[in-house]
């Protein structure tokens, strides 16, 4: 009685084991592909990275900072706001 139960409990072991080695493994073509979107992904998250950068201060150029006050345009009123003006430097 104990022959069967071992023999069984071999197989099971036999199976157990064998089973990790029959996994599929994808085409190269398929891991190609996944490195490409990979990729493209990146670059398109480091291009919004760049273009969310503020602008670097040139010396060329001065920003004059010019306040407007509270006004009617069009018949809706606007709320106070800064807007900037570049001017040139002088050499």
């Amino acid at each position: 009685m104990r022959t069967p139960s071992l023999l069984l409990l071999f197989n099971t072991l036999t199976l157990l084991t064998f089973s990790g080695c029959a996994t599929i493994r994808k085409p190269s073509a398929a891991n190609e592909a996944a490195r490409t979107a990979a990729a493209a992904a990146k670059a398109r998250y480091w291009a919004l990275q760049a273009a969310q950068k503020p602008t670097p201060v040139s010396s060329d150029f001065e920003l004059l900072p010019l306040a407007r006050p509270e006004r009617t345009e069009n018949g809706i009123l606007r709320t106070p706001s800064t807007d900037f003006i570049r001017i040139p430097r002088l050499p």
